[in-house]
């Protein structure tokens, strides 16, 4: 089935509306063996995919069939206080998230919701040459 850009923008605004003011830092996919992990964030918002308009039910056995937004600090917890050992996992924890918030928000740059990586390109390709013709015209003046 071929989907136009008002169905997405449908189920893109209805996800938006479940998860309100959320605004999301890190996407994880969670596939067979890992599905528990969406059981153990913290604040979680469940947005099954039945709700979504114009989104596929999961028709795998054993999977959920739902998004689930909130904070991973809790899941980092576990893993560190089940593999390390550590006692004291919450302020690892805490740490680690905070040391990779910068690069996370680096590499996820936010970008107009459709806007493809040729009108991108085309925008960084314009910009360089305005900005080199503005050069040779200062170093011409």
């Amino acid at each position: 089935m071929n989907y136009t850009f008002a169905q997405y923008k449908e189920s893109a605004d209805y996800i938006r509306s479940r998860i309100g003011g959320f605004a999301p830092k890190v996407a994880m996919v969670l596939g067979s063996g890992l599905g528990y992990m969406g059981d153990i964030v913290e604040n979680p918002i469940v947005v099954p995919y039945q709700d979504i308009p114009h989104f596929k039910v999961s028709t795998a056995p054993g999977h959920k069939g739902q998004l689930v937004f909130g904070l991973g600090c809790g899941v980092l917890t576990v893993l560190i206080r089940y593999f390390g050992s550590y006692p004291e996992g919450v302020s690892y924890a805490i740490l680690i998230m905070n040391c990779c918030t910068w690069g996370v928000d680096k590499l996820t740059r936010p970008r107009q919701f459709g806007v493809s990586a040729e009108d991108v390109k085309a925008a960084k390709a314009a910009k360089k040459a305005a900005k080199a013709k503005a050069k040779e015209g200062a170093a011409n003046g």
